[in-house]
């Protein structure tokens, strides 16, 4: 009884039929029109993992030990010919130990995470000079620190560090803490977090190189985003319903965008010179008529540059 063990396996194949924009020169009269062709995209994918949890000290220590892989394979034909593939694939082995000390007025979890993470892509034209082949790597460790504290019933507190070191980006830190505080006499709570992120390009932002559309960039740095909410939270009718409305922040710098070249109508990425923000306002409800019934409802308003 104190042991899990946990399987998962998916696999997906799909097929995709679709047509070009025609940039042929010289130009001809559907020049930058959608025209017919015999494009497919052949996709398959694969996820797994394994995983396994053991509970020690009547459960106040518990160890997960887990490995998880994705691989996907993508293949383009034009008019039956194979002209590019692309498989990217993904294995992370992971570990986390979580101890749970709970007191007269206070609940205590404590969290410690590690990780590796290898990531591969390879990519293959129509034959083994063309210039898009290549053969791709990057890994990453992570550790992870988090404490949570749950105080007399309407204190909760978490922190959580994370540092990351990446064989390819710089080693990066990022963060999270959360604040909520329950008014008991009218049912009304407080709630606020903060944290940064950062997300690193993908290979094919990275490496991609579709001759006929587009070319990666290498010199790609990573996003980093720093993000903040502050909300209220109202229940009432017994407990039966409950309104929450939080408004929220979040400041994006080198923010990877799409750039298109006028000349060759080849598309690219780069990071842009300009932070990117975007604040809003999120509405949320529930409501419990009946014990069989549950509705629920959310609005958000989003304003970005």
């Amino acid at each position: 009884e104190d042991l899990d063990l946990d399987l998962v396996a998916r696999y997906t194949r799909a097929e995709t039929e679709t047509d070009p924009q025609d940039f042929e020169f010289p130009p001809g009269p559907t020049f930058g029109l959608i025209v017919d062709a015999d494009n497919v995209t052949e996709v398959e994918r694969f996820y797994g993992r394994a995983q396994g949890r053991y509970r020690m000290l009547d459960g106040a220590l518990e160890h997960t030990l887990g490995a998880a892989l994705t691989d996907t394979e993508n293949r383009f034909f034009d008019e039956g010919t194979r002209t590019n593939r692309s498989e990217g694939a993904k294995f992370k082995i992971d570990y986390q130990a979580a101890y749970f000390l709970d007191t007269d007025t206070a609940a205590h979890t404590f969290v410690f995470a590690a990780e590796r993470e290898k990531e591969t892509f390879e990519q293959e034209g129509e034959g083994p000079d063309a210039p898009q082949n290549q053969d791709r790597d990057i890994v990453n460790y992570g550790l992870v620190g988090e404490y949570r504290l749950a105080f007399a019933d309407n204190l909760d507190l978490s922190a959580a560090l994370r540092y990351d070191d990446n064989a390819r980006f710089d080693d990066a830190v990022t963060y999270r803490f959360t604040g909520s505080y329950l008014f008991a006499d009218t049912a009304t709570r407080l709630h606020a977090s903060i944290g940064r992120g950062v997300k690193n390009p993908t290979f094919t932002e990275l490496f991609g190189f579709f001759p006929d559309s587009f070319i990666g960039n290498p010199d790609l740095e990573p996003e980093t985003s720093v993000g903040y909410d502050l909300g209220l939270e109202q229940v009432f009718w017994d407990g039966r319903a409950l309104v929450d409305i939080t408004v929220f922040r979040a400041d994006l710098e080198d923010e990877i965008i799409t750039t298109f070249d006028n000349d060759t109508f080849l598309s690219s990425v780069e990071n842009g010179e300009d932070d990117s923000q975007r604040q809003g306002l999120e509405l949320s409800a529930q409501v419990s008529p009946w014990p069989y019934l549950d509705l629920r409802a959310s609005y958000t308003y989003t304003d970005s540059d």
